[in-house]
């Protein structure tokens, strides 16, 4: 069975580190290195941002 990537999980496609307060950023952060969004949509978001 194949593995998720990491940034799909996280609904970080840019894997994005955490820093900044991004909007759509997840309650609860089980990433220590990456931010996780609550869709894909606010992944895609902070990027362009």
């Amino acid at each position: 069975m194949a593995k998720i990537a990491r940034g799909e999980r996280n609904n970080n496609p840019g894997n994005i580190r955490h820093g900044a307060k991004w909007q759509g950023l997840a309650s609860t952060q089980t990433d220590k290195d990456f931010c996780q969004f609550i869709s894909p949509e606010y992944g895609i978001r902070a990027i362009i941002n």
